[in-house]
């Protein structure tokens, strides 16, 4: 099945999408209920998929993002501080591209000495022991910012999220109603909770989202 990034929650929360339909409009007596493939509609409806292209773009930079705060866990605030003034400049010199590339892989160095530290247990010298609590407190004073940020990009995302989706679900709901008023359907069931039904109007619904409904 394929992926769908942006969660159509107004739409797809049940499995029968009710639609009293007015008889006036429809102007027939057909199936009272009919059904659709609510996949085949996503993956059909094509401005629904050049948005969830767009959000697949922007949930993995948020998640190239949240990586990243946790490889950069045992870099001090000052260390931080600078490695974020080198990244937004415009333009750097051949020392300050070497030394942003020195801060960004110092934290994985020093992920593997406290990782070589803490795998020595008690034969810990006492040097060794004073740098392993040198690299916790590092780690301990870094993880609220890093949960905060964590935190502060999840939210954004849940927000895109929310204001991508709304669209759709109402989009799809008024082209619900409209096929079903148009097909005297009062009900319409998603295909996977029915075993057979005489009226699908996938296609229908699909050529009414995508603007290829042609008038009567």
């Amino acid at each position: 099945m394929r992926w769908l990034w942006i969660i159509m929650v107004g739409v797809l929360c049940a499995g029968v999408l009710g639609l009293a339909s007015d008889p006036a409009k429809a102007g027939t007596t057909q199936a009272p209920f009919a059904v659709i493939d609510m996949e085949e509609v996503l993956v059909g409806y094509e401005a629904y998929a050049q948005a969830n292209e767009d959000f697949r773009t922007y949930f993995m930079e948020i998640e190239q993002q949240l990586e990243l705060n946790h490889q950069l866990r045992l870099l001090n605030d000052s260390e931080m501080q600078e490695l974020k003034d080198l990244r937004a400049a415009v333009a750097l010199t051949p020392q300050q591209k070497a030394r942003r590339e020195e801060l960004q892989g110092l934290s994985d160095k020093r992920e593997m000495e406290l990782n070589a530290l803490e795998a020595k247990g008690n034969e810990l010298t006492p040097s060794e022991k004073a740098r392993r609590t040198e690299l916790l407190e590092i780690g301990a004073k870094r993880s609220p910012a890093i949960a905060a940020e964590e935190r502060r990009l999840t939210l954004a995302r849940q927000k895109r999220n929310q204001e991508m989706s709304e669209p759709f679900n109402q989009a799809i709901k008024d082209a619900l109603e409209t096929v079903a008023d148009r097909n005297g359907v009062s009900v319409i069931f998603t295909k996977d909770i029915v075993l057979w039904a005489k009226t699908d109007l996938t296609e229908e619904v699909l050529a009414e989202l995508n603007g290829e409904q042609e008038d009567n």
